[in-house]
């Protein structure tokens, strides 16, 4: 009985994906130069490191700096030769000389980085993602591992945006992952390239929780 309802529930999932992409795909489609973009710091000699500033300008102040051999570095957007990135509480500005573009691996058929990071509140919970499962935490339901059925890209759109079928050992989870709006945990001052909506269904029936991801 409990299969029957999962694949019907999988049924109706699926369907949802391909109404929310043919309801965004117009506002949500991205100019050449997909973001967040991915580099490592280069070029800094291995007793310097590569400054972050406050603002897209070479005399604004140090608030933080990477290491010469940082890996990989998430910038969600540029202002001429200026990437915005993350540190731990904040935004900062790097040079974009030092940088070079590195290629990540992806989760299964889709341009979804492994390592990715989600995360949201009420209550806490977060998610790491590996190549082949994803393992959940929170805060009331404690650990749960799925195994990745399905993971894949929009036809007909470019840039990182896909979703993720798993299974668990009672449930399963659907992810929508969305880099097309800078995204907020609503209680620090970082940006997050990255936006998860995830559905997961079990014996009790089925939760939606929404949250930010970033490769931090």
């Amino acid at each position: 009985m409990f299969g029957k309802v999962i694949r019907s529930v999988l049924f109706l999932l699926i369907g949802s994906i391909g109404f929310w992409w043919m309801a965004g795909f117009a506002a949500s489609a991205q100019a050449p130069g997909f973001f967040p973009a991915y580099y490592e710091v280069y070029n800094v000699a291995s007793d310097d490191v590569l400054n972050i500033r406050a603002d897209s300008d070479s005399g604004a102040p140090i608030i933080g700096s990477l290491a010469y051999n940082a890996s990989p570095v998430e910038v969600l957007k540029t202002e001429g030769n200026w990437g915005y990135v993350a540190l731990n509480e904040g935004m900062g500005w790097v040079y974009m000389k030092f940088l070079r573009p590195v290629t990540l691996p992806t989760v299964g058929q889709s341009n979804i980085p492994v390592g990715l990071s989600c995360g949201g509140t009420e209550p806490f919970w977060g998610f790491s993602l590996a190549e082949n499962s994803i393992q959940l935490s929170d805060m009331n339901e404690g650990e749960q591992a799925f195994n990745i059925v399905t993971a894949k890209n929009y036809q007909g759109r470019g840039g990182w945006d896909g979703f993720i079928i798993a299974s668990g050992q009672q449930s399963m989870m659907t992810a929508v992952l969305s880099t097309d709006v800078q995204c907020s945990d609503g209680m620090s001052d970082l940006d997050f390239g990255w936006r998860v909506d995830m559905l997961i269904t079990d014996a009790g029936g089925t939760n939606g929780k929404t949250g930010c991801c970033s490769m931090r």
